[in-house]
């Protein structure tokens, strides 16, 4: 909430604590966030968030020593990403998943069996190799990506909302790649400092597009 000098955060009527800018980065928690703004300011939108169920599979590369991997990520529908560095050694990563209507937040034998097939699309010989590993103890991690219907970032000013609050979400499956850059240019906008990238990047990504967006239909019904 806002007092005439500073956002506060508070939770359960504590406050949590409180400063002159507030940024909403909270991947698919930012539905909930952006409703309680709502609330109490009656002009504030939600945005459309929609949450993105993924799994992985992975599984340690000591486990088929000899197993005909790839040695570099290939991509396609769908990755694998051998010899990565993990505190168990070096693993592979195979996936992910892309499920809007997921009713689990677990790990899956279905989805486990989704990412083998579509490594066979990919790479055959290593979709057999790893065929008995997915039978006996494949590991597993689940995630919730934030996205929009335009898939693009949402980042900015929190629309029609009192000053001082922002927010850098709906990343997607490019969280890594793009949330540097997107809290660059949130700083920029934040301190009044030139964009590190071009107007029309900014506005495409703009946080304030579909509040314009919705107040031009209304104008043109």
């Amino acid at each position: 909430e806002s007092n005439t000098k500073s956002w506060q955060v508070m939770s359960s009527g504590v406050r949590l604590a409180h400063a002159e800018h507030v940024v909403l980065a909270a991947g698919p928690g930012c539905t909930d966030l952006c409703f309680g703004v709502m609330r109490q300011y009656v002009n504030v939108a939600t945005p459309p968030f929609d949450a993105i169920r993924g799994q992985v599979s992975w599984g340690l590369m000591a486990q088929t020593p000899n197993a005909a991997l790839p040695p570099k990520p290939i991509n396609g529908r769908g990755s694998f990403v051998p010899h990565v560095p993990t505190p168990e050694g070096a693993a592979w990563f195979l996936g992910s998943t892309y499920d809007r209507f997921h009713p689990h937040d677990g790990v899956t034998e279905e989805d486990h069996d989704f990412n083998l097939n579509r490594l066979a699309e990919l790479f055959p010989d290593a979709a057999d190799a790893l065929k008995p590993v997915f039978d006996q103890d494949v590991k597993g991690w689940v995630g919730v990506r934030c996205t929009l219907h335009d898939r693009l970032p949402l980042v900015g000013s929190v629309a029609d909302a009192p000053a001082g609050l922002w927010i850098n979400s709906a990343m997607g499956s490019r969280g890594l790649t793009l949330g540097l850059l997107c809290s660059e240019i949130l700083v920029a906008q934040m301190t009044g400092h030139p964009s590190p990238v071009d107007d029309h990047l900014v506005r495409a990504i703009s946080s304030h597009r579909f509040a314009e967006k919705a107040r031009a239909k209304m104008q043109r019904s």
